[in-house]
């Protein structure tokens, strides 16, 4: 059986663009993602049902650090688990091991903290009125090496 998350490719873009303008109020270009995918220190991921990109992470790892930078999940798909299927694959990989990763998540959104509760993040700071759309803080989460 074909699994479900792939790395994502060039080919992938525009899917990853519409679903970035679903979830987030202030999305990334096309442009960003291009660059994106152009640099070897980011990676992207996909989760796919019936052909259709349902979820995506994005990440940079730099050797020994690692920050997510966005994770998304189609609003019509979530809660079903898709985020966490990507997080688990993404952190099963042999170069995850001793590293560290960090991640923002808005103070408001609590089902993205409880998800990365679930992976030993624990919040570190908290950069006030981070988010320009409507002045929300960020929470600075980290997960220690293991």
């Amino acid at each position: 059986m074909k699994t479900p998350i792939i790395g994502l490719e060039e080919c992938h873009i525009e899917a990853v663009c519409a679903l970035e303008k679903l979830c987030f109020s202030s999305p990334w270009s096309e442009e960003q993602f291009r660059d994106a995918l152009g640099a070897s220190h980011f990676h992207l991921y996909g989760y796919f049902a019936n052909d259709l990109l349902i979820a995506y992470l994005l990440v940079s790892q730099i050797e020994d650090y690692c920050e997510i930078i966005n994770i998304a999940t189609h609003p019509n798909h979530r809660k079903k688990g898709y985020a966490y299927q990507l997080l688990e694959k993404f952190f099963q990989q042999s170069n995850m091991i001793n590293t560290q990763t960090v991640l923002e998540v808005r103070s408001q959104n609590i089902a993205a903290q409880k998800l990365y509760k679930k992976f030993d993040f624990v919040q570190i700071h908290i950069r006030k009125n981070y988010y320009d759309d409507n002045g929300d803080d960020a929470f600075v989460m980290e997960r220690a090496s293991f």
